[in-house]
């Protein structure tokens, strides 16, 4: 009654008839199975637990990562030390799909084999080439006696392996190898656990690809728009007869062809920039501040400021402030270049719609001829302007109309 009540610790005395002797010792030996028993089971689930714990911890430090290239040796690195393995590495498909390329490794065989290019083709006879085709793990209890025989000279202490695929999005974006010093060192439950925090490790894969991939894409978008925005600014910029102006003890004057090296620099690294020193002569002092006047990453010019004395130590408000206005005009000058440039739009559509309005206004084509060389001479300031209709004939000679109009 004791024993059935959970009191294992209950030890039967014996006594009686040999019957009931014979059952003491049926239910003692019975008592002593028990315990052992129970005591393997909370082993198990102690070390179940601590396995679920490890591997959430390992998907969860993956998270917080979106370069792949670090989360990758972040896994392999995790993987390996929080199991106590002997090797992890892991492994991505090319862009064939026609091998699996490791990524990362733990250990020296693992810098070795990257640097090496090992890959392992998809759907072959290696356990992780089954692994990404199939989508399925594997184990080899003892790779010696295994079919798919591992046979890796930097690895000459690996006795068994499990392949795991790193699924995402119903695909396998990759696979991973965990592998023990030890034989028959995994089963089917450390599959369950295993491939738990493989699949959550997949999903931080991907999640870093996409990642990596956009910024590649945003990046590319802001240097095409940067260069665009540069050749914009240099038309703009050949357009105006002044470039720039200068203020000295209250009178405005505009800048000649000469620019400081400040500016030049400033323009250059597109950072402020603080500078004291002698004049080019050697005579003057002075202490310069300059800043950059940039529209999305690009730079159009420049904003200095110059204390001829050279005893001005620019304070950090007095820079904050400088680059802060240097920013909205910046971005002020580049509004009224784009104004400009849709006044000039606006203008060149409309003179391109009353030209060819006067060109409908005869049913004569000769008429329409002189009538579209007057306009468009006339638009563009030509001294002359030849407009000529037809092709010229295979055997040479003139063509089928020409004018030209002074």
């Amino acid at each position: 009654e004791q024993i059935g009540r959970g009191d294992l610790e209950t030890s039967i005395k014996i006594r009686g008839p040999q019957e009931m002797a014979v059952l003491a010792v049926a239910l003692d030996k019975m008592r002593d199975e028990l315990a052992e028993s129970y005591a393997k089971m909370e082993q198990r689930v102690v070390e179940r637990t601590r396995d679920l714990q490890t591997a959430a911890e390992v998907a969860s430090a993956t998270t917080t990562v979106l370069n792949p290239e670090e989360l990758l040796r972040q896994v392999v690195n995790l993987v390996g030390e929080r199991f106590d393995l002997y090797y992890v590495g892991l492994f991505l498909p090319d862009e064939a799909n026609q091998f699996a390329v490791l990524q990362a490794g733990t250990g020296e065989a693992g810098r070795q084999m990257v640097a090496q290019g090992h890959k392992l083709e998809i759907g072959g006879d290696s356990m992780i080439g089954k692994c990404v085709a199939s989508s399925q793990a594997g184990i080899a209890l003892d790779v010696g006696q295994e079919a798919q025989r591992f046979d890796n000279p930097l690895l000459p202490n690996t006795r068994s392996e499990m392949a795991l695929p790193l699924r995402s999005r119903g695909r396998a974006v990759g696979a991973m190898t965990v592998q023990s010093s030890q034989a028959a060192a995994f089963g089917e439950t450390d599959i369950a656990v295993m491939q738990t925090m493989a699949d959550q490790v997949a999903v931080a894969i991907d999640n870093a690809q996409l990642f990596a991939e956009t910024q590649a894409a945003l990046d590319e978008i802001e240097a095409t728009q940067r260069h665009y925005l540069g050749k914009a600014w240099t038309e703009f910029a050949d357009t105006q007869a002044i470039s720039g102006y200068e203020q000295i003890k209250g009178e405005m004057v505009a800048l000649g062809s000469e620019i400081l090296p400040q500016v030049r620099r400033v323009t250059r690294e597109q950072r402020s920039t603080i500078q004291s020193g002698a004049s080019a002569e050697g005579e003057l002092s002075f202490a310069t501040l300059a800043a950059p006047l940039e529209v999305r990453g690009q730079s159009i010019g420049a904003l200095g400021f110059q204390d001829p004395e050279g005893k001005r130590q620019w304070s950090p408000e007095e820079i904050t402030l400088v680059e802060e206005i240097a920013r909205q005009l910046a971005q002020a000058a580049d509004n009224l270049r784009l104004v400009e440039e849709t006044q000039r739009r606006a203008a060149r559509e409309q003179m391109i719609g009353e030209i060819a309005a006067n060109m409908r206004e005869t049913l004569d084509i000769e008429t329409m001829l002189k009538t579209a060389a007057q306009d468009i001479g006339a638009a563009l300031g030509l001294a002359a302007l030849d407009v000529r209709l037809g092709t010229e004939p295979a055997g040479g000679g003139a063509p089928s109309l020409t004018l030209k109009t002074e």
